[in-house]
């Protein structure tokens, strides 16, 4: 039977219908979270073979050594996942420290993580990307966007700045940024960065 560990199967509330369907597939399902077992759902309580306790998950050290006494009871982990991106380089650190390969080490963080390494990956692969540029003061935003002729603007602690796109949206409040129809092709431009979300919103990216 293969052991696979489920950090945090308490949380998101639905996620012990992940640790039943592993134990129904004959894994080993060996769970670490933060909260008293005696509070788990009922579901989850029937979906782990063993449940370990840590004060906090933020606590490296605590869930290094709950994965530590379940290796000893259990033996080899064979698996070790969350499913939550929050925990991300937390499970990339686990398992390239108790040499469990079955997923991302810490090695593969940044085409994971950041933005400007995920294209990197796209284009080995022969995918076309965006075109970005990684600035770090107002100088070289301007820089960037009299090159690429991208609208930009800055407030006090960020420098902002927009794709010009190939065609009109049909938001009516992106009206403001472009008061005539663009032509030009559309470009990133990443401080750290933004890029335009769905629709009319904006999302802050705290990932180079």
């Amino acid at each position: 039977m293969k052991n696979f560990i489920f950090i945090s199967p308490n949380f998101p509330t639905n996620y012990w219908q992940f640790c039943r369907e592993l134990k129904n597939d004959g894994m080993n399902v060996l769970g670490i979270g933060d909260q008293p077992y005696d509070e788990l759902k009922p579901e989850l309580k029937d979906s782990l073979n063993e449940y370990y306790k840590v004060g906090s998950l933020e606590n490296y050290d605590e869930v290094y050594r709950a994965v530590a006494f379940l290796t000893f009871k259990h033996g080899r982990i064979d698996w070790l996942e969350s499913n939550n991106e929050y925990w991300l380089e937390r499970d990339a650190a686990l398992r390239t420290d108790f040499h469990i390969t079955s997923g991302f080490q810490t090695s593969d963080m940044p085409r994971i993580k950041y933005k400007s390494k995920m294209k990197e990956c796209y284009q080995k692969a022969g995918i076309a990307t965006a075109r970005y540029h990684m600035v770090d003061d107002l100088a070289g935003c301007k820089s960037s966007w009299r090159k690429w002729a991208t609208r930009w603007w800055s407030s006090r602690t960020t420098v902002w700045a927009l794709p010009i796109p190939t065609s009109w949206p049909a938001t009516p409040s992106w009206r403001p940024f472009w008061p005539t129809r663009p032509r030009s092709t559309g470009c990133f431009l990443h401080h750290g960065g933004v890029r335009p979300g769905r629709g009319e919103q904006l999302r802050r990216h705290h990932r180079r």
